[in-house]
C-alpha cells in the first residue's frame, strides 16, 4: 500500500465531498482535481501569452475586428451580379 501524505483535515474534506455525492471515490476526486489544476495552469499560460502579445503591440482592437468580420460575412452572403 502506498504511503499517504495528506493532513487529517484534507482527508476529511475529501471524504465529506465524496459522501455528499459529488464524486464516487477519493481517487475520482483527486483525478478531477489534478485535471482542474492542469486546466488552470493552461489558462494562466494563455493569459500570460496574451499579456505578452499586448505588451509587444500585437493586439487587435476587438470592436474593429468584429466590425470587419461582420462586413466580410455580409459580403459573402450577398450574391454577386454578373454584368
Amino acid at each position: 500500500m502506498a504511503e499517504r501524505f495528506l493532513s487529517k483535515e484534507l482527508e476529511a474534506e475529501i471524504s465529506q465531498r465524496v459522501h455528499r455525492g459529488q464524486w464516487h471515490s477519493a481517487d475520482e476526486f483527486v483525478r478531477h482535481s489534478i485535471k482542474a489544476a492542469d486546466a488552470l495552469l493552461e489558462l494562466q499560460a494563455a493569459i500570460a501569452e496574451g499579456d505578452a502579445q499586448i505588451a509587444r503591440g500585437e493586439s487587435v482592437d476587438g470592436e474593429k475586428f468584429l466590425d470587419q468580420l461582420e462586413q466580410e460575412i455580409a459580403q459573402a452572403a450577398t450574391p454577386e451580379t454578373e454584368g
